[in-house]
């Protein structure tokens, strides 16, 4: 990177990086993005740039909006610059790349009403890079306070982060989320677990702290200088892609807001790239001289550090406000795409939720019409969300609906209890049926639009529905059978070279297929690194198949606490619990885990590395399972699980190299591989 690089051949030498370089685990920082994250603090805010050889001069994201749609390239001049409103993409030219290195845009939000729009928007676009933007907000949107001391009962005196909004008190209880409150102890960046707020539990007081009533259990963990973080319930995503192609973003920042996803992609037809992008939290923000005062008096009463700071520079005296600990929900957030995100050589820390998750929704099942001649007519419902009938519309991305059928498209119907009922390729288009009234007690006769699609007859297990009224919209399990688009599901998605750190819930969420996980460290994450799981109560699903989950690093993860020993371990395989080992049961399925290394573990939180439960073709290839732990505990746990095969892998030195030593589980069968010693007797 030291060098201008043109039309030459055979670069080499000490100072030159090979971008393609990969370790033996994990991700090469060397090829990361390195990001000052003062670099624009108090530098003057620009509102519009001015056009060449005019007299007048355009809002940032107007300028670009004009020019993207005019020609193919586009430059922004280096500055800082605030906007209001977000830049849209659709009118852009196809093939338009945005120069914006050494720009930062930064959105001014109304904290009456809202956090503000989203700063950039996808919607029909194709092939649009974008290059090195930073985008941030000028109100840091997270819930932050810091413990000062704990009182009676279970009351806590708290601050809020200075410089930051007051998300905590009572009068904005609207915005913030009483659920997934993160703790996180003083100096680091990463939950030690999440917890619940009593409701109504907050209280001013004169000197400017407030005072919350918290559970039991979070009284009891919390020690004065700990930091309190909460997500919120409103505001946009920071960028959004939807119905595109081909878009990219290289060498770009998003300071992101906890609001939503940093990205948020929607039945794109190909992968958006994500190269060297860094989504990250901002430094302390600039804080007036008697915030200062204020916040340097709680530090001396109550004997904690708020991570505040003063500093000078250019000669003169400047305040700095508290540390931002959260940002984003999830950095990338990938719905019904017919590929899913390609992330390559990024950085992705503190965020409030998972680190990204790649999806599909589902629907549910309403009528099978045999008809005669040797098709099937499939019905299924839509909008369908969190187990509920809700008020979204069909096309929300937050609907749980599947993605609309076109012909030769995959469908997946199984059962809630895990039992395949079709997997074939649809013979038409889906269509809409007609409406259906609701049963749902919240929202009884609502009429619900129904689709329909055909498929091969012969591929519809009809016994397998069995004791299932389709006709019942409760949020209860009992007698949900789901319907999956699995060609447009964000398969063949890709994570190389990149680090996902500092994150209070999960690292990596699969529920996606033909996905790549590969040289990537996963650092700091609460509970799953990497999780290949159902969430249907979400409305959200997908089918993981033929998936590599390959010299990754894992260190420290997994040490949230939770009352299941297997359910927060680094690596999660967990398909629907079924009731039989067959393979009509087990839909998960050929599955690579190798060459990964676990380190740095809480073995009184989570004694197994990886969980398995119904799935089948596991394959775990020379991982170092703790060869340098000292604690001997089981390196799996699987529960109806077939074909496992266990080659090369590394042990804690305590335990023997016997099958019984290092594997425990309640059913399963076939286990077999070089580090099987002896035979193995199923367990149905």
């Amino acid at each position: 990177h030291a060098a201008v690089l043109e039309n030459n051949d055979h670069d080499s030498g000490d100072t030159m990086l090979d971008v393609d370089a990969r370790l033996e685990a994990g991700a090469d920082e060397n090829l990361l993005p390195q990001v000052d994250k003062d670099i624009f603090i108090g530098m003057e805010r620009k509102s519009t740039v001015r056009e060449e050889g005019a007299v007048t001069a355009l809002p940032l994201y107007g300028y670009i909006e004009k020019y993207a749609a005019a020609g193919d390239v586009v430059i922004v001049t280096p500055g800082a610059y605030t906007t209001n409103q977000e830049a849209s993409f659709s009118a852009a030219q196809n093939g338009t790349t945005i120069y914006a290195y050494g720009v930062y845009c930064e959105m001014v939000c109304n904290t009456n009403t809202s956090y503000g729009p989203r700063h950039l928007a996808f919607n029909g676009a194709s092939d649009i890079t974008i290059k090195g933007l930073s985008l941030g907000y000028d109100q840091q949107s997270c819930g932050q306070v810091y413990v000062l001391e704990k009182r009676l009962g279970t009351e806590i005196r708290v601050a809020t982060a200075a410089g930051m909004m007051n998300e905590f008190a009572d009068s904005d209880s609207r915005f913030f989320s009483t659920t997934g409150i993160g703790i996180q102890r003083a100096g680091t960046f990463y939950a030690i677990g999440d917890f619940t707020l009593v409701q109504n539990g907050v209280s001013k007081n004169k000197d400017g702290t407030m005072s919350l009533t918290v559970g039991s259990t979070l009284y009891d963990i919390i020690q004065p200088g700990d930091i309190l973080t909460c997500r919120l319930n409103g505001g946009q995503v920071t960028v959004n892609i939807t119905k595109s192609s081909n878009i990219s973003f290289c060498d770009v920042t998003t300071y992101g807001r906890s609001t939503a996803f940093a990205f948020h992609e929607t039945y794109n037809l190909t992968g958006t790239t994500y190269y060297r992008v860094y989504n990250t939290t901002q430094n302390g923000p600039i804080i007036d001289k008697e915030t200062y005062d204020r916040y340097l008096g709680y530090e001396d009463r109550y004997g904690v550090d708020l991570e505040i700071s003063e500093e000078l520079v250019d000669g003169k005296t400047r305040y700095r406000g508290s540390l931002p600990h959260i940002g984003s929900v999830d950095a990338t957030h990938t719905t019904k795409c017919a590929e899913g995100s390609q992330v390559i050589s990024c950085l992705f820390e503190n965020m409030c939720d998972d680190g990204t998750n790649q999806n599909a929704t589902h629907s549910r099942l309403s009528e099978v019409i045999d008809n005669g001649d040797g098709t099937t007519t499939i019905v299924y419902k839509g909008n369908l969300s969190q187990n509920a009938w809700e008020a979204y519309g069909v096309n929300s991305a937050f609907s749980g609906q599947c993605a609309e059928f076109r012909e030769g498209d995959r469908i997946y119907i199984y059962t809630s209890g895990g039992q395949l009922v079709c997997d074939a390729k649809t013979l038409s288009a889906g269509v809409s049926y007609e409406a259906w009234p609701s049963t749902h007690p919240d929202i009884p006769g609502k009429l619900i639009t129904r689709y329909a699609v055909k498929v091969p007859t012969a591929e519809v297990h009809v016994e397998a529905l069995a004791g299932y009224d389709l006709t019942d919209d409760h949020q209860d399990s009992t007698h949900k059978v789901l319907v999956d688009n699995m060609s447009l599901a964000s398969n063949y998605f890709l994570f190389d070279n990149t680090i996902v750190q500092n994150v209070r819930s999960r690292g990596l969420l699969i529920k996606a297929s033909e996905g790549v996980v590969k040289n990537c460290t996963f650092r700091n994450i609460a509970k799953v690194a990497i999780a290949a799981i159902y969430e249907i109560y979400w409305g959200e699903s997908g089918i993981v198949e033929n998936l590599l989950v390959t010299r990754n690093l894992i260190d420290h993860t997994s040490y949230s606490p939770n009352n299941s020993l297997y359910k927060h371990v680094p690596i999660d395989v967990m398909g629907l619990e079924g009731k039989a080992i067959s393979e009509d049961y087990l839909l998960f399925k050929n599955i690579e885990i190798s060459y990964n290394t676990c380190i740095n573990r809480d073995l009184s939180q989570h004694p197994y590395v990886a969980y398995i439960q119904y799935a089948r073709d596991i394959r775990f290839l020379h991982n170092d399972f703790g060869s340098q732990e000292t604690d001997e505990f089981k390196a799996l746990w699987l529960n109806g699980a077939v074909d496992i095969e266990l080659t090369g892998n590394l042990y804690p030195p305590a335990i023997v190299n016997q099958i019984e030593y290092y594997v425990e589980g309640e059913h399963y069968q076939s286990i077999h591989g070089d580090d099987v010693s002896s035979f193995v007797p199923d367990k149905p």
